[in-house]
């Protein structure tokens, strides 16, 4: 009779014991789940955010452009200053966005839907970062000089107009390069991200 009670205890000992780590890799692969989704998430949204300022850099070029044909027009017809709004909107928004990719914050766009954009933090993420800032910094001041007495009558920008748009037919596309390799690199590891999870998930199941 004690032989079979303490049989009948060491099954339901090892029962529980399965059910035990059972249980404990359910919540490691659970775990692991959640924090891949959140790193992928991340990804996602900087990938997003990179495109959406190579896209304001393609935006400006083609606002300076559109200014520089239109010289000799009234600067306050409403063709002119929709697209000086537009433009000094879309230098403020790259300022707004290379800041927080570097830094890490929120950022609302014009729709007011709110992102939380992570920081940048591989090496060759911050390389292709600081190129794109440093192209930059180059054009931005010849954007606010232009901007700055555009709206005057009394002033005539069309030097500082023709400066920033020399200066915008390099930055932006080494700007765009830069970004391009940014949102590469950042799929590229999404991508390895996807294939750990995978891999995990096998092996998950596999025990």
């Amino acid at each position: 009779m004690t032989v079979s009670t303490q049989s009948v205890n060491s099954r339901y000992r090892g029962l529980i014991l399965s059910i035990a780590a059972f249980l404990a890799l359910i919540g490691v692969l659970l775990a692991f789940t959640f924090y891949t989704s959140s790193v992928l998430e991340r990804n996602t949204t900087l990938v997003n955010i990179s495109n959406k300022t190579a896209n304001n850099a393609q935006a400006i070029i083609k606002d300076l452009f559109d200014l520089q044909s239109s010289v000799g027009e009234h600067i306050n017809s409403p063709h002119q200053k929709r697209v000086r709004e537009r433009l000094e909107n879309n230098t403020q928004d790259i300022n707004r966005l290379l800041t927080s990719m570097r830094e890490g914050s929120e950022y609302i766009d014009d729709a007011d839907n709110s992102y939380q954009i992570p920081n940048i933090t591989t090496a060759t993420e911050v390389a292709a970062l600081n190129e794109a800032q440093q192209d930059w910094d180059k054009l931005k001041p010849l954007i606010t000089a232009y901007l700055k007495g555009a709206s005057d009558i009394r002033i005539d920008s069309s030097d500082e107009l023709a400066l920033a748009y020399e200066q915008a037919k390099t930055s932006s596309l080494r700007m765009n390069d830069a970004l391009d390799r940014l949102t590469s690199e950042v799929y590229n590891e999404t991508e390895r991200q996807a294939d750990t999870i995978r891999l995990i998930q096998i092996l998950g199941v596999a025990a």
